[in-house]
């Protein structure tokens, strides 16, 4: 659930991240979906699980790199 919470979050969200910012450049658009409770699983884990739906940009390469390591050093 954690991971699916900064892959969706936005500028405003507590979440927001690299990951974010690099999910956001990568996608139309990033959506949780529902959160999928530890008793659905067996053996049941300790976390909650998430359920994400990532739109790709038909566009998604063109300078994904540079902006990676420019990401990566902002929020390093």
């Amino acid at each position: 659930l954690e991971a699916a919470q900064r892959f969706a979050a936005g500028p405003e969200d507590d979440a927001y991240g690299s990951v974010s910012v690099l999910c956001r450049a990568a996608c139309e658009s990033v959506t949780l979906l529902r959160r999928v409770p530890p008793d659905v699983f067996w053996p049941r884990p300790k976390v909650t699980s998430a359920v994400v739906r990532f739109v790709p940009r038909a566009d998604r390469r063109a300078g994904r790199a540079a902006l990676e390591a420019v990401t990566r050093g902002l929020f390093g």
